[in-house]
């Protein structure tokens, strides 16, 4: 005969997703802050760059593309570096890149700290916290219960647990 048992939930789990949950607030109330006060500015591709994937097997090897933006704030030229897209094979010229020098790109940047911009893309501002949210997500789903999904137990077992 078997029977229903509830795993406990260990405080050092419930702690690991605590941590996490807090990482994804900071995350999420950094993010909301930067784009509440951030000005918009339309920048440009200065510079192009390619990089080669690190693996050694030569199925995964590839090309990853990345373009250097200047944008103007508060009267100073300011330049950052945004992904620019990716080629299957090693080595492969910037002409496969999504952009092209003198591409126009939006931009949002902090006036108290101009340096500090982004390409103005919701995926840009969100991909982060939306990762760490799903990690949190599975963390909470397979360590604090899953009813659909109870452990059993034989009778045997609980029998020998009582006896010690």
């Amino acid at each position: 005969m078997k029977v229903l048992e509830n795993e406990p939930v260990s405080e050092g789990k419930i702690a690991l997703l605590l941590l996490i949950a807090a990482f994804f607030l900071y995350w999420t109330a950094q993010k909301a802050v930067f784009l509440a006060r951030a000005e918009p500015a339309t920048g440009r591709v200065v510079a192009l760059r390619a990089s080669q994937r690190p693996y050694h097997s030569r199925r995964l090897s590839g090309t990853y593309f990345y373009a250097t933006v200047e944008y103007q704030a508060s009267g100073r030229s300011q330049r950052f570096e945004v992904p620019a897209g990716s080629a299957w094979h090693r080595g492969q010229p910037t002409s496969e890149a999504d952009y092209r020098i003198g591409d126009p790109v939006p931009v949002l940047y902090d006036p108290k700290e101009p340096y500090s911009a982004e390409r103005n893309a919701f995926w840009d501002h969100w991909k982060g916290p939306f990762w760490v949210l799903c990690i949190l997500l599975a963390g909470i789903v397979a360590n604090l219960g899953r009813p659909w999904a109870p452990r059993y137990i034989s009778a045997t077992s609980i029998r020998s647990r009582r006896t010690r």
